[in-house]
């Protein structure tokens, strides 16, 4: 980047699965570059495949999608960012949405995974979602 809000003097390459990948590999148009870029993508895509399966099993809404942004839905914009708090509390940091950046009643916690997050991390935070969802009612048991 030459400046704040300057351009890029390469373009930004879009993975096919319309992911937009901005990582340092070594010649991103060779066999061995594309190869690494897929590689992270299916790291990323797993991770995000594992804290949506495992907050789902808590009893948690997920709206749908193969992102590895993971939208957990609360519908409440206080409880949102209650949640959002409390988390935050537990060391993971997490974001609530509410109107008027989603539609009125779709409140919800933005969770983005990368291809770092380690399955022990993301099972720290798949449990602190469930412990703080039944502590607030979110998670009947």
């Amino acid at each position: 980047i030459n400046q704040i809000g300057g351009v890029r003097q390469d373009a930004l390459r879009w993975h096919p699965n319309g992911l937009a990948l901005d990582v340092m590999i070594p010649n991103p148009t060779s066999e061995a570059g594309v190869a690494l870029g897929n590689q992270i993508v299916a790291y990323v895509m797993a991770n995000a495949k594992r804290f949506r399966d495992g907050v789902t099993k808590a009893g948690l809404s997920v709206k749908e999608g193969q992102t590895p942004i993971v939208p957990v839905m609360l519908g409440d914009a206080k409880l949102a960012g209650e949640m959002a708090k409390a988390l935050l509390d537990e060391g993971i940091y997490v974001i609530g949405f509410s109107f008027p950046v989603v539609p009125k009643g779709e409140a919800r916690i933005r969770v983005q995974l990368s291809a770092d997050h380690t399955d022990a991390q993301i099972d720290q935070a798949v449990n602190a979602f469930a412990t703080i969802g039944k502590r607030l009612g979110v998670i009947k048991s």
